[in-house]
C-alpha cells in the first residue's frame, strides 16, 4: 500500500492529496481503478522555465521492479548515511553539478530540490546535499568499464586477432589513475542506445518513449558517411553544383530503367519487392517522379481515378488487406514516401533521408509534447474527480475531462504515426549503409566514403540526443535551405518562428535591434542560417554542423554574451552580407532626433 511519509518536517500535502516530490510517484490508472508506482525525474531543462516549480520535471509511469528496487535502496542509504534537513536551492549549484551552464535568473526560477543522487563522499559538508559532479561520475564509469573489459579478456572474449575488446581508452604507462576518464562508450550514450533500441527495434510509441527515457528530449540523426558526389551540400548550392546534382539523381532513373531486377533489388532500397517488380514491368521512366529522398514509381499520383483503380498511387501504396486482397492507402497521409510500397531509393539520397529523419523527429516531438500536455490536463481532472467523489462532492468538469481525453488520443495517434515514419526512414538509411558495406571493392560507382575515424566507419549512424531546442531548430533549418520539400514542411510548423525569437532575444541582449522581426519566414530561414552558421564555423571549423552549432546554441540559451565569447562580430558580419541593410544598436533607435525635444527634456 501507499503510506504518506511523515519523517521529515518539510513534508507537504495531505493523505488524500499528497504533494509528490520524491523519486517514487503514486499513479492512478483509470483502466484498472488502481494505483501503481512510477518514477519522478527532475530536470534542468530550459523548457521548464515557464512552469511553476512544483510542475517541473516529468513522471515515468513504468513499474520496473528492478529499477524501483535499487532506487529504494539508494533512497534508504542516503536517508541513513547522508540525510538532509531541507531542499537544496538550484541557485547554489555550480556548472559541475548541472553540466549545461544556466543563468542565475534561470536557476532562481527553478526553486529547490531534494536530490537523490547526492554526493555523500564530498569533503565539504555543504557539497553533500548536491548532485554528484560529472567529473566524479566519469571516473567511476571509466573504472566500471575497465573492469568489464578485463573480465572479457580473462574469459578469452577477444577480437578475431586475439586483441582486447576495447571499452575504454588505452592510456600510456604512468598516466595518473585519477585522470583516466575516456571511454569508447560514454555514460550518456547509454540513453541514446536505449532510445534507438526501443524506437527502432522495440517499436515503442513515441509518447511512451518520451516519458520512459527523456521527457521532452530531442533526437537528431548524424551520418558519418559523406559522398564524393555533391549530394551532401553544406553551403548554398552554386549553379554548377545544382546541375551536377540533377545529373546525379537522374542516374537512379537510368539504373532502374536498364538494370536487371536482381541488380535493382541488390543495389536499391524499398518497402515491398513484389510491388517494385510490378511497377517495373514496362520500365517507363517518364512515369516516375523525382522526390528529394528517392523516386516515386507511381508518378506522384495522389488522386484516385475510379475508372482506373488499379493504377499505382498513394491510395494503394499501403499494406495488403487480406480479406479484400487490396492495398490500403499510404499510412499517415499522401506522399509519405518512406512508408509507400511504390517508393525506391539508393545511396544518392542518403543525406536527404537523414535530413528527412530529423524533420520527422521534430514533427513527432511536437505531436508527442501536445499529447503529453493534454494527458497531464486529463490526469489532473481525473485526480480532481477522484478527490471530489471521495469527499461526496459532485464533479462538474466532466465536459472538460472528455475534451482533454479526446485531444490527448488525437495527438497520441499522430505522434505514433510519426514514430512509425521515423522507423521506416531509419530502416531505409540502415539498409543503404549495409549495401555500401557489402559492395565489391572494385565497384566505385556512386560510392559513399566515410568521414572521421575508424570507429565512425563501424558505426556510421549516430542518433544524437539533445535538450537544446535551438540546436535542433538550427539543424533542421540548415537542411531546409538545401531541400525545398523540407522547407515547405518546416514552414507548416513553428520551427522557423521559434528560432527567430531566440535569435532576436540574443541580439537584444547584446544591445542590437531584433531584425528578425522585420523578416518573413523565408528570409528568417536564410538569415538565421547565415547568422548561426558563421558563428558555429568560428567555434569549430572542422565540425561546425554539430560541435559548433551545439556550443553556439548553448551560449545563447544560457543567456551568455556572444560578444564576450568572441562570436558576435562574425555573426553580425554574416547578417549584414545577406540583409543588405544596416543593423542598428537599440540606443541609436531610441535616441531623439528633434533638437527641440532634447531642450524640453533638459529643461524638465
Amino acid at each position: 500500500g501507499f503510506i504518506l511519509s511523515d519523517r521529515h518536517h518539510f513534508m507537504l500535502g495531505t493523505e488524500k492529496a499528497p504533494l509528490q516530490r520524491g523519486v517514487f510517484r503514486r499513479i492512478y490508472s483509470p483502466d484498472t481503478g488502481e494505483y501503481h508506482p512510477g518514477m519522478y525525474i527532475n530536470t534542468n531543462k530550459t523548457a521548464d522555465k515557464n512552469k511553476d516549480v512544483l510542475d517541473r520535471g516529468y513522471v515515468i509511469p513504468w513499474e520496473h521492479e528492478v529499477v524501483l528496487y535499487w532506487l529504494e535502496k539508494l533512497r534508504d542509504w542516503q536517508e541513513k548515511y547522508n540525510p538532509i534537513k531541507k531542499a537544496t536551492p538550484w541557485l547554489s549549484l555550480q556548472n559541475k553539478h548541472i553540466g549545461t551552464p544556466k543563468s542565475q535568473r534561470t536557476l532562481s526560477q527553478m526553486g529547490a530540490t531534494c536530490f537523490l543522487m547526492r554526493n555523500a563522499s564530498a569533503i565539504e559538508t555543504d557539497e553533500r546535499n548536491k548532485p554528484i559532479p560529472n567529473s566524479s561520475l566519469n571516473v567511476l564509469w571509466y573504472r566500471l568499464l575497465k573492469r568489464m573489459e578485463d573480465k572479457l579478456f580473462e574469459r578469452n572474449e577477444t577480437l578475431s586477432n586475439g586483441k582486447r575488446l576495447r571499452l575504454v581508452k588505452d592510456y600510456e604507462t604512468g598516466y595518473p589513475e585519477y585522470s583516466k576518464t575516456a571511454t569508447e562508450f560514454p555514460l550518456h550514450s547509454l540513453r541514446v542506445a536505449l532510445i534507438t533500441h526501443y524506437a527502432m527495434d522495440g517499436q515503442v510509441p513515441l509518447p511512451a518513449l518520451s516519458k520512459l527515457l527523456a521527457g521532452h528530449s530531442r533526437i537528431l540523426m548524424t551520418l558519418y558517411y559523406n559522398k564524393i558526389t555533391p549530394t551532401v551540400m553544406r553551403e548554398k548550392m552554386e549553379i554548377a553544383e545544382a546541375n551536377i546534382e540533377t545529373k546525379t539523381q537522374e542516374q537512379l532513373k537510368a539504373f532502374i530503367a536498364d538494370a536487371e531486377l536482381t541488380q535493382i533489388e541488390n543495389k536499391t532500397v524499398f518497402n515491398d519487392s513484389s510491388s517494385i517488380r510490378s511497377a517495373l514491368v514496362n520500365r517507363n521512366p517518364v512515369g516516375w517522379e523525382q522526390r528529394h529522398i528517392g523516386l516515386c514509381l507511381a508518378g506522384g499520383n495522389t488522386v484516385k481515378y475510379e475508372e482506373a483503380s488499379t493504377i499505382a498511387g498513394c491510395w494503394n501504396g499501403g499494406e495488403l488487406i487480406t480479406r479484400t486482397n487490396t492495398h490500403s492507402a499510404v499510412p499517415h497521409g499522401p506522399e509519405n514516401c518512406v512508408r509507400c510500397r511504390w517508393f525506391i531509393s539508393d545511396a544518392t539520397y542518403i543525406d536527404a533521408l537523414r535530413a528527412h529523419f530529423n524533420n520527422l523527429s521534430y514533427r513527432a516531438q511536437i505531436a508527442a509534447n501536445l499529447a503529453v500536455e493534454n494527458e497531464q490536463v486529463s490526469e489532473s481532472l481525473e485526480d480532481e474527480r477522484f478527490t471530489m467523489e471521495s469527499e461526496g462532492t459532485p464533479f462538474i468538469k466532466q465536459t472538460e475531462l472528455q475534451e482533454a481525453q479526446r485531444r490527448y488520443e488525437k495527438q497520441l495517434v499522430d505522434a505514433d504515426e510519426y514514430a512509425k515514419d521515423m522507423r521506416a526512414c531509419f530502416s531505409l538509411i540502415h539498409r543503404i549503409l549495409n549495401i555500401e558495406l557489402e559492395r565489391d571493392e572494385h565497384d566505385c560507382k556512386q560510392k559513399l566514403v566515410s568521414v572521421g575515424s575508424l570507429h565512425d566507419i563501424q558505426h556510421p549512424i549516430s542518433l544524437l540526443e539533445t535538450h537544446s531546442e535551438l540546436f535542433q531548430l538550427s539543424e533542421i533549418c540548415e537542411d531546409a535551405e538545401i531541400y525545398p520539400d523540407l522547407a515547405d514542411e518546416l514552414r507548416k510548423t513553428p520551427a522557423i518562428k521559434r528560432r527567430a525569437e531566440a535569435l532576436n532575444t540574443a541580439l537584444m541582449r547584446e544591445g542590437y535591434q531584433p531584425i528578425f522581426m522585420m523578416m518573413d519566414d523565408k528570409m528568417q530561414l536564410i538569415m538565421g542560417n547565415a547568422f548561426m552558421r558563421r558563428m558555429a564555423q568560428q567555434v569549430c571549423a572542422k565540425d561546425w554542423r554539430i560541435q559548433g552549432m551545439q556550443q553556439v546554441s548553448g551560449i545563447i540559451e544560457a543567456g551568455h554574451s556572444l560578444q564576450q565569447a568572441g562570436l558576435l562580430d562574425d555573426g553580425l558580419s554574416a547578417l549584414k552580407q545577406n540583409w543588405k541593410q544596416p543593423i542598428h544598436l537599440l540606443k541609436e533607435l531610441i535616441k531623439p532626433k528633434i533638437k527641440g525635444l532634447d531642450l524640453v527634456r533638459n529643461n524638465d
